[in-house]
């Protein structure tokens, strides 16, 4: 199992956005059957108005909006695929993409828009906070994913120990 840029895989099943900059793909695949796709997940560059963000969160803030923050797209697990643990894999995969992004351009947090209202204990339980103007967005504040990755915060891009 590993997760692959789209342009290592054979041309068809890579996502068609990818050339035109509008997102980044991330897919998941096994590696013994490679074009086959058992998941995957986008990012791509948000903002965030200040006052979308819970008063805890704006707290200490610049006033000026919008606030800069990575938009983690169309999370999906194949459905013969659901239940193992990928989509798990999957988050910690983006989230650690995200804080590897926020180190080279700034980010405030990774958001989200939950699809349905059954993905929210997801999301919850890794940290996400459902933010005020509709609980099916939310938000992982950078500061929270950071703690997550250790290993990851402070290393500048390109440093030796970084693939």
């Amino acid at each position: 199992m590993r997760c692959r840029r789209p342009g290592q895989l054979p041309a068809q099943v890579r996502p068609p956005r990818q050339e035109r900059h509008i997102s980044r793909t991330f897919l998941l695949v096994d590696t013994a059957a490679p074009t086959i796709v058992l998941g995957y997940y986008t990012l791509s560059n948000y903002t965030l108005a200040l006052t979308s963000l819970p008063d805890p969160l704006r707290k200490g803030l610049p006033k000026y909006q919008p606030l800069p923050a990575i938009l983690l797209g169309r999370l999906t697990v194949a459905g013969q695929h659901q239940h193992r643990g990928f989509g798990k894999f999957l988050l910690q995969h983006a989230l650690r993409q995200a804080l590897r992004a926020a180190q080279v351009s700034a980010a405030y947090g990774v958001a989200v828009h939950a699809a349905t209202p059954d993905l929210l204990p997801f999301y919850h339980r890794y940290g996400f906070i459902s933010l005020p103007d509709n609980p099916r967005h939310l938000l992982a504040p950078m500061t929270l994913i950071a703690r997550l990755f250790p290993e990851e915060h402070g290393r500048a891009p390109g440093h030796p120990d970084r693939p």
